[in-house]
């Protein structure tokens, strides 16, 4: 080969090793972004104001007024806690399942999904456990998703609140 060949193909290769580097980073992150948005079905979620650290929230879906409460508050990271769903006159809503799913606002924190049970004897009060992963950035925007499967579909009510 001559010298113009090899001078070309010194700034080549690591032209084209950056360019593959680059090309991976980004198909992991728009990955793990498309993974976080089909796991939870979010975006069809009716979205709750009210902050659980607060105290409960009353809200309503489909027509069913609800109560969801979760203790001991503060939520904080690596702090069991029980969460606490309250129907209120179940009407036409026939509730198989109920899920529910935790998720960092703004950071992808791995899948934290977990199930709530009918209580004995109480059809209407459905109770799950559960806890926050840590985050190393301190105080974090949380969102909680509810998910109830129900014999006309799937229900889902967003609920987002801060912990550290």
């Amino acid at each position: 080969m001559n010298t113009r060949t090899d001078t070309a193909m010194d700034w080549l290769k690591p032209l084209l090793m950056a360019l593959l580097m680059i090309g991976l980073l980004a198909s992991f992150w728009l990955g793990a972004r498309l993974i976080q948005q089909s796991l939870s079905g979010a975006a069809h979620a009716q979205t709750v104001d009210c902050d659980l650290q607060q105290g409960p929230c009353k809200f309503e879906l489909d027509g069913v007024l609800m109560q969801l409460e979760a203790t001991p508050r503060p939520l904080r990271s690596l702090l069991p806690f029980e969460l606490f769903l309250q129907v209120q006159g179940q009407g036409d809503m026939e509730i198989v399942r109920i899920d529910a799913e935790l998720q960092g606002v703004d950071m992808y924190m791995g899948q934290n999904r977990f199930s709530l049970t009918a209580e004995p004897g109480e059809s209407n009060l459905w109770r799950g456990r559960s806890e926050l992963a840590i985050c190393t950035t301190g105080e974090m925007r949380w969102y909680l998703l509810l998910m109830l499967e129900t014999a006309t579909g799937q229900k889902q009510a967003r609920f987002e609140f801060n912990a550290r």
